[in-house]
Order: C-alpha cells, then structure tokens, then sequence
C-alpha cells in the first residue's frame, strides 16, 4: 500500500472512464515499461506501466479547454441534437465536427443508433444538461482534482490507417485501424487472417489519429465501489469500510497536471 500510479485526465474524460463509457485513452505514445515496442517515443512518461498494471484514474484540476466552453466530446464529435424516436423516446446524437447532423447512424428518425450515440445515451445523466433547440452540450458537474477510480492497462495498440507508410506484413500483429471519420476496427493477425473487434462507438472519447496509440483500460473500478489503497479489503484510507463514501480529493497531489504520478498513500490527502 505503498503508492499507487495514477493517469489524469481533464472532465469529462476522467468521469467517463469511471462510467464504464470511455474504455481508451489516447496518447502520444504507450508508457514505459514492457507495452512500448523498442525503439518507440514513450507517450507519457515519469513512471513505468506493464500490461495487466492496475492504476487510477483522476481528474485534472482544470476543466478540458472544450468542456467549458463547447459542446466537443473529442475527436471532432459533437453531442448533437436530440431527436424524437416514433415510440417518444428522446434520443442524443453524436455530430461530426461541422454540426451537419448524425452521421453515424443508418436511420436516426427511427431510433436505430450507431454504437457511438448508443455509448452517449448510456452516459451519466448528470454528464448533460438540456440546451433547449441548440441540443445536449457537455457539463462537468463531476469533481476536479479528485481520484475517481481503477482500471487495469491491458494493453497499448498502436493506431494506424490508409497513411501509414508499412506494408500489410509489417503491420503489428494487434493494432486498431482507423477507418476515415466513421470507423475504429482492432485487427488480430491469425492463421493466415485477421480477426476483427469493431470499436466504433469510441470515436467520440479520444483522438485517433493515426500514428497515436491506445491504451485499454479494462476492469474498471470505480473508488466509490473498491478502495483502490486495499482493494477491498479495509484500511486506514477507507477507515476499514473497503470503499470510499464519496471520489477521494487529491489536496496537493501532483494530479492537476495531464500525465502519469505517484499518490503515495502515507499522506493525508
């Protein structure tokens, strides 16, 4: 229980991680540690994170520079304009960047929604205000510069597409394909195919462009659920409840900034 490494990410990122909605973060790069292919530009450094590491995830201090002031949920997607479904329901669609309206579904009207609008009406309700006739735009009302969960790194994947400079028996044996403005693929290289992961519904929670890398975040704990200093168990952190009452306030903690950190758990936070 000596530290525990933690990624901070700006709101609403951070809080849609611990909703279960964001299962990537994009970086620059993977970290250090057994993930980063040699020769490959670390993505966030400071500290190493091997496959299968657990490490929190906790909110910067400051509000992403988008979420205070727009409606960007990242990789140029928007949260569009509600539309009414034939049965009443009132459904939030994912925009491209020019607002033109719900690109990614077959038929929004009817209700039938593409995997990127079907993850953005599972969010919190609280991630979303009403606009009125302007549609959904994103709110923040979740903590800044607070620990809000766990999740193991499973892996880091490397994004390519139509521009990467490789040939097909080059291409890494795992890594996700970027498919224009509408699609995100993980391809497996097997026995003489490629197995295939559609993952389209995460284009609006990150940037994919192609040359970055995503990490796999899985195994998501929120800390309301699991103490992330004993896993459960009971402890001085949790006065032996085995999870926190409430996102735990990271006071002078390094996590204000974007990047990776040590919370050491043998100061009072």
């Amino acid at each position: 229980m000596k530290s525990l490494v933690c990624i901070s990410l700006g709101q609403p990122y951070a809080g849609l991680v611990a909703a279960g909605i964001k299962r990537f973060e994009t970086r620059s790069g993977p970290p250090a540690g057994d993930m980063r292919p040699w020769g490959v530009k670390v993505g966030v450094g400071g500290h190493k994170v091997n496959a299968g590491d657990r490490i929190g995830i906790a909110s910067t201090l400051k509000l992403n520079r988008f979420a205070e002031t727009h409606d960007h949920i990242g990789g140029g997607y928007y949260v569009g304009d509600q539309i009414i479904g034939g049965d009443g329901a009132v459904m939030r669609h994912v925009n491209d960047e020019h607002h033109y309206g719900c690109t990614l579904c077959e038929d929004p009207d009817d209700g039938r929604l593409s995997k990127a609008c079907k993850a953005l009406n599972e969010w919190e309700p609280a991630l979303l205000r009403d606009e009125g006739g302007h549609g959904m735009s994103v709110v923040c009302p979740l903590p800044a510069g607070h620990l809000l969960a766990t999740a193991v790194v499973a892996e880091c994947l490397p994004v390519i597409g139509m521009e990467t400079q490789m040939d097909e028996p080059n291409y890494p044996d795992r890594h996700i394909w970027r498919f224009g403005e509408r699609g995100l693929t993980i391809f497996e290289r097997g026995d003489g195919e490629w197995s295939q992961d559609e993952i389209g519904d995460q284009l609006p929670f990150g940037h994919w462009d192609v040359g970055r890398w995503a990490w796999a975040l899985t195994d998501i704990r929120p800390v309301t659920d699991e103490c992330p200093a004993c896993h459960g168990t009971g402890c001085d952190v949790c006065d032996g409840a085995g999870s926190l009452t409430s996102t735990l306030p990271l006071a002078g903690m390094p996590g204000t900034r974007q990047g990776l950190w040590a919370l050491p758990w043998d100061v009072s936070l």
